[in-house]
């Protein structure tokens, strides 16, 4: 008897109960019936209870069966014995864990992409009960592909693309020249040169070819990938063909981003910022200033740099001409003017000597000098004896440790945004009837922080001038 005669006839009971009287009661019994039916089979039979592997597996595993009650092995010396009738074959051996388990052992690990059919062959198994054998699959993961990603790289003065590359992750390795077979490139719809790289990790490629150039309109690159691939060693092929899309951008133009001037006295310089490099020979041939003045053109990079003597409070008009050429070719669409004005450089006064010796004889001036400054204002400071130590070493407010004798103002003459040199007389300081140390202060009266200041010593040898901060 089969298991499935045993099926049939548990169904046509079932059949026959469900057409008479009093159902549920029936049904229950039916129930029983069944259970006991089973138990039956069970004890009847030696049917197998467990098998594996089933559905996807590693490439590494054992395929066994495990029977509901023990079996007997039967070995034909002459001939070898096999339990299992495996599709594509395997090389391996043969364990029993236990009287009831049939296990096999691969020798190797099974094919990638891989489906595999199982089905005992009871020739050399025996038991008491009457055995059923069964037929089971397995498979290796499939051969696919895993991820694809493009890119450009790009070249690192002029930032135009340099090459196009596709990057292939697949989940086992291809040999190069079967991939070769199964992949092609277009770019616009006509057929592309490229090269295949391999990478050091297995299963990852590189497609790689030259970046076309920019025109006025896009340009789209695409990459075939066709079914039909196997990868080494492996049974099923790539299941479904994959196009990889790139779009290479149409061509960009140059632009100027920003212009800026800057000054100061004897340097003066307006910097322009374009969105791509330019040669400072194609520049010098496309650009004018007004009023006109000689200058000299340098480039870094992006940045163009125009020198020339610049003056402050003067309106130039600086025109680039449309046509202007990128290094990288992107061309100025239209004319580019800008007008730009130097300011005034911010106010400053400052004693120009650090140190000297006022003589007891001469001048006994003592220079300083201001820039853009109608007007300074002077104060002369007594520093107290008792606080010549405290004095010396501090660097806050000095007139904190002595008394204000004197303060007068001095006006101002000379050019705009350059430094403007004069000279204060301290003969009458010398003739001061109390010797010691003397600090005197320069300052613009508008902004706090604009000041200097100086000390100098009344003493039996003369004057002795010396500016704080920069000689201790």
């Amino acid at each position: 008897m089969t298991i499935k005669n045993i099926l049939n006839m548990i169904i046509s009971f079932f059949k026959n109960i469900l057409n008479k009287k009093k159902l549920f009661i029936k049904i229950g019994i039916s129930l029983s019936l069944l259970a006991s039916t089973v138990i039956a089979v069970s004890y009847l039979f030696n049917m197998i209870e467990k098998f594996g592997p089933s559905g996807e597996t590693k490439e590494k595993t054992a395929i066994f069966v495990q029977f509901s009650l023990p079996v007997k092995i039967v070995k034909d010396k002459a001939n070898g014995f096999h339990f299992f009738k495996i599709t594509p074959a395997i090389e391996g051996s043969y364990e029993f864990p236990d009287e009831r388990t049939i296990m096999f052992v691969p020798a190797e690990p099974l094919r990638p992409s891989a489906s595999y059919s199982v089905t005992t062959d009871l020739a050399y198994i025996k038991s008491k009960k009457k055995i059923f054998g069964k037929t089971f699959t397995f498979f290796t993961a499939p051969f696919q592909l895993l991820k694809s990603s493009v890119f450009f790289t790009y070249h690192p003065v002029t930032g135009i693309e340099r090459e196009a590359v596709a990057e292939l992750d697949f989940n086992y390795p291809v040999e190069h020249a079967e991939l070769l077979k199964f992949i092609s490139l277009t770019i616009e719809g006509s057929p592309a040169v490229f090269r295949l790289e391999n990478s050091v990790s297995a299963g990852r490629y590189y497609i790689k070819t030259a970046a076309p150039e920019r025109e006025n309109k896009t340009k789209e690159m695409s990459l075939m990938l066709r079914e039909g691939l196997s990868c080494i060693d492996g049974v099923n092929p790539l299941a479904a063909s994959k196009t990889i899309k790139l779009v290479v951008p149409k061509k960009d133009l140059l632009e100027i981003e920003k212009t800026e001037m800057h000054y100061a006295e004897g340097f003066s310089l307006v910097s322009i910022l374009f969105n791509y490099p330019v040669a400072s020979e194609n520049l010098q041939n496309n650009i004018s200033i007004i009023p006109e003045l000689p200058f000299k053109i340098e480039t870094e990079y992006r940045y163009a740099v125009i020198k020339a003597d610049f003056l402050p409070n003067i309106e130039y008009k600086i025109s680039i001409a449309k046509g202007l050429e990128s290094r990288g070719k992107h061309v100025l669409s239209a004319n580019y003017q800008r007008n730009i004005r130097i300011k005034d450089r911010d106010p400053e006064v400052k004693f120009a000597d650090q140190a000297s010796l006022v003589p007891l004889r001469g001048q006994l001036n003592l220079r300083y000098y201001a820039v853009n400054l109608d007007k300074v204002n002077f104060s002369v400071f007594k520093i107290f004896k008792n606080n010549l130590v405290p004095y010396l070493r501090s660097s806050h407010e000095k007139w904190l440790y002595g008394q204000e004798i004197d303060s007068f103002e001095k006006a101002i003459t000379g050019e705009l945004n350059v430094k403007n040199y004069n000279t204060i007389n301290l003969s009458e300081y010398r003739k001061s009837q109390y010797t010691g140390l003397y600090q005197i202060e320069i300052r613009d009266n508008n902004y706090h922080y604009n000041r200097d200041n100086s000390t100098f010593l009344v003493s039996d040898i003369g004057m002795v001038s010396k500016r704080f901060g920069d000689d201790g």
